[in-house]
């Protein structure tokens, strides 16, 4: 099958491919300022943590179903701790390719909350002619992290007062 592709794209978390055969992957990347980078942030880290959380737990990384029966998740103190610390933490190699490279940020909540709008930002940034596209698969927490969390209670109150303390999502979700 023969296409005309006009641009190639792939998922690289800042702390995949650091060791192993792929290790040459960001050193590639750094070496070739010709390429783009978008880079996907959200604004709460317990929401990475509780998509995070749900993924393992249920071995699925993604959902094609609109909506989801799948239980909140429990979180112990440690693995939140670990898993703010390796959420927060960009290595210092990416920081530095943004002084070198084309960089675009989306904000992960105008992905799911404003498709249309942010794969147009992507296709203009990129400089490729815009498709019609709609989004194939569903996130697995579609809730607030205190839905989404059994112990969500504790954590809060263990976090409390920390660089990780979570956030109000009283004017976050005001439109849900």
């Amino acid at each position: 099958m023969k296409t005309n592709a006009q641009g190639l794209g792939f998922k690289l978390i800042y702390d995949q491919a650091q060791t192993g055969p792929n290790a040459a992957a960001w050193q590639y990347i750094a070496n070739n300022p010709d390429i783009k980078i978008i880079s996907t942030l959200r604004s709460n880290l317990l929401d990475i943590v509780c998509s995070y959380a749900k993924a393992m737990q249920t071995k699925l990384w993604h959902s094609q179903k609109k909506t989801s029966s799948i239980d909140a998740v429990t979180i112990s103190i440690a693995e939140c701790q670990q898993w703010f610390e390796r959420f927060s933490n960009v290595p210092a190699q990416i920081d530095q390719m943004k002084n070198s490279h084309s960089f675009l940020t989306i904000d992960y909540e105008n992905i799911t909350n404003d498709f249309a709008d942010t794969m147009n930002s992507i296709f203009d940034f990129l400089a490729l002619k815009p498709i019609e596209c709609k989004p194939l698969l569903q996130k697995l927490a579609r809730n607030t992290p205190r839905q989404e969390i059994a112990n969500y209670a504790e954590l809060e109150n263990y976090f409390a007062g920390s660089q990780y303390q979570p956030v109000s999502y009283t004017h976050l979700r005001a439109h849900e």
